[in-house]
């Protein structure tokens, strides 16, 4: 899914987020 897409790759972009 698309949204799926963006999650990962958000928190894989900003894993100090978490």
């Amino acid at each position: 899914m698309f949204a799926q897409s963006i999650q990962n790759w958000w928190w894989t972009a900003r894993p100090a987020a978490h």
